[in-house]
């Protein structure tokens, strides 16, 4: 009987366990804060004990039950269980903060990747102004400023990403808001709330592991497919236009070495006669 009061003072003092993350690890301090609610007044008990003799026979089991509940509270093995259960709830925080910080950086990766682009086309806007001397510019700089355009589409993008990393971390609160508030409305079923404790945790890490992954999944293949569609597009228009170029070019040049070509053969034709 002894053992079976102990162990419902130490899911009680697990479920309080859970308000403590993010403090500072004052444990001790903070056990007696949480516990102060359940601690049977020592003046009360002087008092009970002075008229045990008018206490009918339920009464004093209830005494004893308050002594055994007491005990259970302050033992050395509640204490531990309380902590070992508050660390593990802040380790699966410090992974959810972690795995957002890595989408960070990625993201920051992307936006370097971007800035690189932006550089390529200002060089490559430079030269194409140099080689074709103006002829017919226009058109190859209006497709450079359509690229630029893209590209900012492509920082939307990742704006979005940012906004759905935001979600996230939300989750995450909305996850630590919604278990304090499950904890509370079950205080007065503790033997029956570990069950459902279990099972809501284990569906909301669920929920936010199958979400998260989701939302990585698609904004990965969304930047891939903009950015290639995006660098191929522009790509083939400047080799196209580049091409087109060359070719009058060197259809230039060759009218130009025929027309030298028959002026030297007419003066040479002249000097013969």
């Amino acid at each position: 009987m002894k053992k079976k009061y102990i162990s419902m003072v130490l899911l009680l003092v697990i479920i309080t366990a859970v308000s403590l993350i993010g403090c500072n690890n004052n444990d001790d301090e903070d056990i007696s804060k949480v516990l102060k609610d359940t601690t049977v007044s020592k003046a009360k008990e002087e008092s009970v004990k002075k008229d045990n003799n008018n206490l009918t026979l339920h009464e004093l089991n209830k005494l004893k039950l308050d002594d055994e509940l007491q005990e259970g509270i302050n033992s050395d093995e509640l204490k531990q269980a309380m902590k070992d259960f508050a660390s593990s709830i802040t380790n699966i925080s410090n992974e959810a903060k972690s795995k957002s910080t890595d989408i960070k950086n990625n993201l920051i990766n992307a936006t370097d990747s971007m800035k690189k682009l932006k550089d390529n086309k200002n060089k490559t806007k430079n030269s194409l102004e140099v080689v074709l001397n103006n002829i017919e510019a226009k058109n190859i700089i209006d497709k450079l400023n359509d690229f630029s355009q893209k590209g900012k589409d492509v920082e939307d993008n990742i704006n979005k990403v940012s906004n759905k990393i935001q979600s996230v971390n939300g989750s995450i609160d909305d996850f630590k808001n919604g278990l304090g508030n499950i904890l509370e409305a079950r205080k007065e079923n503790i033997q029956s709330i570990r069950p459902a404790i279990r099972e809501d945790l284990k569906n909301i890490r669920q929920d936010i592991r199958t979400d998260a992954q989701k939302n990585l999944d698609n904004i990965r293949k969304d930047i891939r497919e903009d950015i290639g569609k995006n660098v191929n597009e522009v790509r083939n228009d400047i080799k196209s236009h580049i091409k087109e170029r060359e070719d009058k070019i060197s259809l230039r040049i060759d009218k130009t070495q025929n027309f030298i070509k028959n002026l030297f053969t007419q003066i040479l034709q002249s000097k013969k006669h």
